[in-house]
């Protein structure tokens, strides 16, 4: 009875309806204390933990999930205690008690690298090195991260690797060690690059231009931002280039071929006033066939041209885009991004000068974060988009645990939701297995939820699910904001199409997001289906095909 009761609980949770499923595994918990059934009763309490830290009780999360940790020890199973200190250490992470996290981060550390379990020991390990950053304690956060990069080489889990290599560069740069941060970050960017893994190449080079711009090489700044677009902008001016002369070349011989060949007809013109009155008719012959010929070689040569002609204006065109993307690039970065770092650096003068007090620049800097937060956004995409315009995109496909790939996601965006007071909500398939790449797949679903916290009003609330169809993985998106007419959905279904609207907030976007997801999602062989109602709000959903 106990396992039914709990089944039932675990399908109410995945159902949404937690009252339904609090009461099932409340009765699941006395049933196996009546029969005094410790395996099942260890389960229970981490089930019910979870559908705690759902519902936001984490006083009573963290009571279930103690509980299933002594259960855990009194049976000697140790991976038992691992996973239930594992998700005290998240609720305390939740809740902000970061040096209560890291005691049961390390103490589930040390159970999976006992068990040999060195993935997860490495997962804990770069979590405890991303806790004692928060926390300004560089050394410590260095030997975790440390630990970190050594399991991942082990393993050869490369896509990893580069993320903690560029969380490493960090803490060096925070510690003054700006060489070892050079090298560092030079060592992700060159990883990133052999694996085709942007997203950690683009971290690896912002890292290298700030480190150069403290060490005050503008130079090697300027050529780290740049360096990607100019070598592919270089790349495609020579092959240009080259094109040209060739038809060039190709022009200038068939010229040759032609004038020889009116030498000759002169030539024989020539001779054949000098022959005998009986090889008139012959010469004549013989003139008019070279006429034909020539005429021919000249109707010939002229389709040729005609047809360079049309392929030189075709690649013209080519490169007019190029021009209209880069200035409407420039114009983006320069307008969107810019704008709020010189509010920022107004704010900071003003402060600086006396004419506003500590009071007010707390006020405004919850306006100055939105907005830097904002542009950060964007320009994250725009350098996605781009490289995907230039680059020969491949997706490394590794097999991802469902859980843990959501809990990453969530704390990556749960700062801009907190920000504008939007609740994030999200459930997951237990054991649900994603085969994909990572990185692509976050970059489409950061996206999906920012618009979605974009276009949710104040206090709303926003739902990330992902569950297993017979078709393949699905990941949901949905949201109770102000929703699409028919009109801005039909623009929105368009793939290739750039279009953009001011948030619930008035937020500023760019457009790109939502066509780099559509790209990532090719690349992927993955589908996008949208539904929205105006008024009600829009639902995302990516189908991952197995």
């Amino acid at each position: 009875m106990t396992l039914v009761r709990m089944n039932q609980g675990i399908i109410y949770r995945r159902m949404s309806q937690y009252g339904n499923s609090l009461e099932a595994y409340l009765q699941a918990v006395s049933f196996a204390r009546a029969s005094n059934n410790k395996a099942l009763l260890a389960a229970v309490m981490q089930n019910l933990g979870t559908l705690y830290n759902s519902m936001e009780r984490y006083d009573n999360a963290l009571s279930a999930l103690r509980e299933a940790y002594d259960l855990s020890a009194s049976l000697g199973s140790d991976r038992g205690k691992a996973l239930a200190a594992a998700n005290i250490g998240i609720t305390f992470k939740v809740t902000g008690q970061l040096d209560s996290a890291i005691v049961y981060y390390e103490y589930a550390a040390n159970s999976f690298e006992e068990g040999n379990d060195l993935y997860y020991f490495a997962k804990m390990q770069s979590n405890i090195g991303q806790l004692y950053l928060a926390m300004n304690n560089n050394r410590m956060a260095l030997t975790s991260l440390d630990k970190a990069i050594a399991m991942m080489e082990q393993q050869q889990n490369l896509n990893d690797l580069v993320s903690i290599l560029n969380a490493k560069t960090n803490v060096l740069v925070k510690m003054c060690y700006l060489d070892k941060a050079k090298a560092t970050a030079r060592r992700a960017a060159s990883t990133a690059q052999e694996l085709g893994y942007l997203y950690g190449a683009h971290n690896a080079y912002e890292n290298l231009t700030e480190i150069a711009v403290a060490q005050g090489d503008y130079k090697a700044a300027y050529t780290n931002y740049l360096q990607k677009q100019v070598f592919a902008d270089s790349m495609y001016s020579e092959d240009q280039r080259e094109l040209i002369a060739e038809m060039e070349t190709r022009f200038d011989l068939e010229k040759k071929d032609i004038e020889l060949e009116s030498k000759d007809l002169k030539l024989a013109l020539q001779s054949t006033e000098l022959r005998n009155s009986y090889l008139l008719g012959f010469g004549l012959l013989i003139v008019i066939l070279g006429l034909s010929y020539y005429f021919w070689r000249i109707s010939r040569l002229n389709a040729k041209l005609e047809a360079q002609r049309l392929l030189l204006e075709e690649k013209n065109n080519e490169l007019a885009q190029i021009g209209l993307f880069k200035d409407r690039l420039l114009t983006i970065v320069s307008r969107d991004v810019r704008n709020p770092l010189s509010g920022l650096k107004s704010i900071l003068e003003l402060q600086a000068s006396g004419a506003i007090d500590a009071s007010e620049l707390s006020e405004w800097n919850i306006d100055v974060t939105k907005r830097i937060e904002a542009a950060l956004g964007m320009l994250g995409n725009l350098l996605e988009w781009s490289k995907t315009q230039w680059v020969s995109l491949k997706p490394c496909k590794e097999r991802l645990d469902g859980d843990f790939f959501m809990r990453e996601l969530i704390e990556q965006v749960q700062y801009q939701a907190s920000l504008k007071g939007v609740t994030l909500k999200w459930k997951i398939s237990d054991g649900l297995m994603i085969r994909s790449d990572r990185h692509m797949l976050r970059t489409c679903l950061y996206n999906l939820i920012s618009n979605a916290i974009k276009f949710s009003d104040k206090l709303g609330v926003v739902w990330v699910k992902g569950y297993l169809t017979d078709a393949g993985v699905v990941f949901e998106v949905s949201d109770e904001g102000i929703g699409m007419s028919r009109d801005a959905l039909e623009k929105v279904r368009n793939p290739k199409e750039i279009f953009s609207t001011y948030g619930t907030e008035n937020e500023k976007g760019t457009g790109i997001g939502l066509v780099l997801t559509y790209e990532l999602l090719q690349l992927l062989e993955a589908d996008l289906q949208i539904e929205s109602e105006e008024g009600k709000g829009s639902t995302f959903r990516i189908h991952l095909n197995e």
